[in-house]
């Protein structure tokens, strides 16, 4: 299962990135063989044992060919692909449910050596890794009338609003075009 982490200097794009965000911004990858630690520095741990393509789950073998067909993997407009159903359904559970089982069943025959994991117990805890977190949700957030451009906040706009309320000002800037 594809599992996304964060990176040396997540929150900067690629091209951004320099040798001094990884001081604010640090992975957080354990070191091989130490255990997640829950420290900002230590969040997770992982090994590669084996991969499967999008195009074996797709029942794609040459994406070309497929184009060249007519095909077509996804289009939001009827909520389906053409020539492929592999994302037909893509907010629905049930098919969500479909297509994780058969991303399991499809690494199964390609490793069946490999022990089947279950999804592990997620004991973050929020309080340790953002100490300074304020009280509040993201719910207040009224995404139908901000400007597009905003809608990728940076992860501490709750922090920003709450020290705004209060007089205080940031150092984060808002979010700009070369983010989204």
């Amino acid at each position: 299962m594809w599992y996304s982490l964060p990176g040396r200097c997540s929150s900067k794009k690629f091209w951004n990135q320099t040798g001094d965000c990884e001081k604010h911004d640090p992975s957080g990858e354990c070191p091989p063989g130490v255990i997640p630690s829950g420290e900002r520095t230590c969040t997770y741990s992982y090994q590669k044992v084996g991969e499967i393509l999008i195009n074996e789950l797709e029942g794609i073998d040459s994406f070309s060919e497929f184009v060249k067909e007519g095909g077509r993997e996804y289009d939001r407009m009827v909520d389906g692909g053409k020539n492929m159903d592999f994302w037909n359904k893509i907010g629905d559970p049930n098919a969500c449910q479909q297509r994780i089982d058969k991303v399991i069943m499809l690494f199964l025959k390609k490793y069946p050596d490999q022990p089947v994991l279950h999804d592990p117990i997620c004991d973050f805890d929020v309080d340790k890794f953002y100490p300074h977190f304020p009280n509040g949700t993201f719910d207040d957030l009224d995404m139908q009338t901000m400007p597009l451009h905003q809608i990728e906040m940076p992860t501490n706009l709750a922090a920003e609003k709450a020290l705004a309320a209060q007089g205080e000002t940031t150092t984060t800037a808002a979010v700009t075009e070369d983010r989204l």
